[in-house]
């Protein structure tokens, strides 16, 4: 049968109807309730003893119990024990003809839900039944949202462990196969030349590899929460020098426009990690040559506002899809379509592993600083990387 319109209000359209059971051992009074619960829409079956209603309820557990507060055989009070005890889910409402103040108050300690006096007023069951529904509807949604909030936990806990691991076992191999190929580029001299680009691309696609293996390592020791800056005096010219040496790389890869300017570079210090800060410009840069057709803009502009040192870097290329902005720092994430994906540092559309924005944030937020995205007018995207500084 379908809902009462009253009973749709308060429950989603997609849920399945509650069962109830009632025990009762006056079948005039059964029969009553069985009709009256039923013309409103509610699926009951109904038992003349508490031995029969827990029966079924081993066979099928219904939603809500309803039961007679005093019947020969199992009184409604050890029928409300036994549900309790063995079925924590289903709610019981007891019935008496004899309710006192003292009598409610003993059985809602025992975790009835309510208590309700005869003669039944089938308006009154019928509000106590839909507020009884709704609880349990609640307690299901709540339930279910910790169902899946743990397995939220355990697949993090599981994504950091794959950090961690993939740090410790990769490391080493990858740090001994870089020194080995560029031992190996400098004793091939005497081979041929098409020997030599061989083993010159195997070195510089180990050094890429170890580039992110290094990436995920720190990756892993800041989400850890173990992250140790050292942090130093540093002349704020020379992290413009070494973003101009990126951005040349660049130049000579790919088509691009790529200015950076530093206005008060001269004479400026910092007190920051230099490296690390140098290593959230540069994926900054990475992801706007990335995201940059050949022909297209970048500009990076270095410079002290306040006692912060402040990045930005904006570019006029693809930017990032409306509706994706706040999973741009999310680990792992590309904007990417994943079929589609070449892994490159420089090429148009090149993908990546979805670990520098996020890598960037977590430097950021390790110095106490910022970074924050916003489209540009026309297309493309700005990124402003703040970072505290002082000197």
């Amino acid at each position: 049968m379908e809902f009462s319109e009253q009973f749709k209000s308060f429950i989603p359209e997609d849920a399945a109807p509650l069962t109830i059971y009632i025990a009762e051992d006056d079948t005039m009074i059964l029969d009553l309730l069985r009709i009256n619960l039923f013309k409103r829409g509610w699926t009951v079956e109904t038992f003349t003893s508490g031995e029969q209603l827990l029966a079924r309820q081993q066979e099928a557990p219904a939603e809500i119990i309803i039961t007679d507060y005093r019947m020969g055989g199992i009184s409604g009070l050890e029928t409300l024990g036994c549900i309790r005890e063995k079925w924590p889910a289903s709610e019981v409402i007891l019935m008496s003809g004899f309710a006192t103040v003292e009598l409610a108050v003993s059985a809602l300690r025992q975790g009835a839900y309510d208590m309700l006096t005869k003669p039944i007023d089938y308006d009154q069951m019928d509000a106590v039944l839909r507020r009884c529904a709704r609880r349990i509807h609640f307690v299901r949604e709540n339930r279910e949202l910790r169902r899946v909030v743990d397995r939220l936990q355990e697949l993090n806990s599981q994504k950091e462990k794959f950090l961690a691991l993939t740090n410790h076992e990769l490391r080493t191999p990858t740090t001994v196969m870089v020194g080995m190929l560029r031992l190996l580029e400098k004793r091939a001299a005497g081979l041929d030349q098409p020997t030599q680009e061989l083993i010159k691309g195997a070195s510089q696609a180990a050094v890429q590899l170890a580039s992110a293996v290094k990436d995920l390592g720190m990756l892993a020791t800041m989400r850890g929460g173990d992250i140790i800056l050292k942090p130093s005096t540093c002349n704020l010219g020379e992290l413009c020098t070494s973003i101009s040496g990126l951005a040349e790389n660049y130049r000579a890869l790919r088509s691009l426009e790529i200015t950076v300017t530093c206005p008060e570079a001269d004479g400026a210090k910092v007190f920051v990690d230099y490296k690390k800060v140098e290593r959230a410009i540069a994926a900054l840069l990475q992801n706007a040559v990335k995201f940059t057709p050949d022909g297209g803009k970048i500009e990076v502009a270095v410079a002290r506002k306040g006692g912060d040192i402040q990045i930005t870097v904006a570019d006029n290329g693809v930017g990032v899809p409306e509706g994706e902005e706040e999973k741009i720092f999310q680990l792992f994430y590309a904007v990417a379509d994943e079929n589609l994906h070449h892994s490159s540092a420089y090429e148009f559309g090149g993908g990546g592993m979805g670990v520098g924005l996020t890598l960037v944030e977590a430097i950021a937020h390790a110095h106490g600083g910022s970074v924050a995205f916003s489209p540009r007018e026309g297309g493309g995207s700005l990124f402003t990387l703040s970072i505290p500084a002082t000197g």
